[in-house]
């Protein structure tokens, strides 16, 4: 598969995963297991759980499922996963606190 394909169905796939373990720690009956991969507060760490976990899931499985022409595969998606969680928090922390903050 190539790698264009795959980055299209791993955004897919990150933003499913992450919006359902937002909901899946109190489904879960609070179980402590799943507290670790789902946010269990509305806390800024809490919500990079849901972007940081489905992101390392497909790295994970691109690795093995990409063509084996990247030298620089684990690099490519560290940077991912570090500046869409940098992004992430930015828009937490700047666009939605500033807005409820105000309201």
């Amino acid at each position: 598969m190539k790698i264009k394909t795959w980055q299209i169905i791993s955004v897919i796939f990150c933003f499913i995963l992450g919006t359902s373990l937002h909901f899946v720690y109190e489904l879960s009956g609070e179980n402590n297991i799943i507290a670790i991969f789902s946010s269990v507060n509305e806390s800024t760490w809490e919500h990079l759980k849901l972007v940081f976990f489905p992101m390392l899931i497909t790295a994970i499985i691109g690795f093995f499922v990409v063509e084996k022409k990247n030298n620089n595969y684990w690099f490519a998606q560290m940077i991912g996963i570090i500046c869409s969680m940098r992004i992430y928090n930015s828009i937490f922390l700047y666009i939605y606190r500033d807005y409820w903050a105000k309201l």
